[in-house]
């Protein structure tokens, strides 16, 4: 499975991608996020971590990215 969440610089969850194309299947995966925390309000503009996550039969992998929200 792949997972990607959207974290504040304070690390807490403000978001999780939702899979826009064939989950668990080979190849390209695209994830959306619309801005929104938990609660369905609008985060503020600023930089987010994104954590996207992969489990896999040899291991786990993790990988952190910084994105910007803009309005």
């Amino acid at each position: 499975p792949l997972g990607v969440e959207f974290f504040d610089l304070g690390g807490r969850l403000v978001g999780r991608g939702i899979g826009a194309s064939g989950l668990g299947k080979v190849g390209t995966q695209e994830f959306r996020w619309n801005g929104r925390d938990p609660s369905g309000a609008l985060v503020p503009p600023g930089m987010y971590l994104c954590r996207i996550s992969v489990e896999a039969d040899q291991g786990d992998s993790e990988l952190m990215r910084i994105i910007n929200v803009a309005y």
